[in-house]
């Protein structure tokens, strides 16, 4: 597609989700039908500006753990050790049926902080930020989606470093490095932590 088909594929993506809202607001709707259609239309939004980016030779984001969203609410925790390994620890709300990941323990209970995302890198970079408006995210219209853990993809880069970000309520996390354990644990965020190795990231 043409940079101009693509802008305009975007443009549609983006009436498609306003007349679906104004069909919700006129006919009150609350049902899981329209939800499920929010949802749908907002993802070919995201889906939309990242084939614009792409195309355009920008840094964009991507979902990195496919249907393994993060608990915006409670911030993760981060552990960082010599040799540049670090070790990030992140609650999600659901694991879902089709996932491909490992999975540690057998006593799964959702809770706040629990079951989490495990993920160990080297080769790692690790910077938090206090979080501001999402508008004023660099990646904002780029494919950003604050409820995934976002691969952001640098067109131009040859190395085999990749480059995450996690938007929590109170910190804005990025990791760039090579990931060499990704696993669910059904275990507490508090228990994993006391399991973790390296000097804990200030958030």
């Amino acid at each position: 597609m043409t940079l101009q088909e693509l802008e305009q594929a975007l443009e549609k993506a983006k009436a498609d989700l306003e007349t679906w809202q104004a069909r919700g607001v006129l006919l009150n709707e609350c049902s899981h039908t329209w939800m499920d259609g929010m949802t749908q239309r907002s993802d070919a939004i995201l889906a939309a500006e990242r084939a614009l980016s792409a195309a355009r030779g920008e840094v964009y984001a991507m979902v990195w753990t496919e249907g393994l969203g993060l608990r915006s609410n409670t911030l993760p925790r981060v552990f960082v050790r010599p040799g540049r390994r670090v070790t990030l620890l992140a609650p999600v709300p659901y694991i879902p049926p089709d996932w491909k990941g490992k999975i540690i323990g057998e006593n799964l209970s959702y809770t706040d902080e629990s079951p989490l995302l495990r993920v160990e890198y080297s080769d790692a970079e690790v910077q938090a930020v206090k979080p501001g408006p999402i508008e004023h995210h660099r990646l904002y219209r780029r494919g950003l989606d604050p409820r995934e853990m976002m691969q952001v993809i640098h067109p131009n880069r040859k190395d085999s470093v990749q480059h995450h970000l996690m938007i929590f309520e109170g910190a804005w996390i990025e990791i760039q490095g090579k990931p060499t354990s990704v696993e669910v644990w059904t275990v507490s965020l508090e228990d994993a932590a006391r399991h973790s190795a390296g000097t804990p990231l200030p958030l």
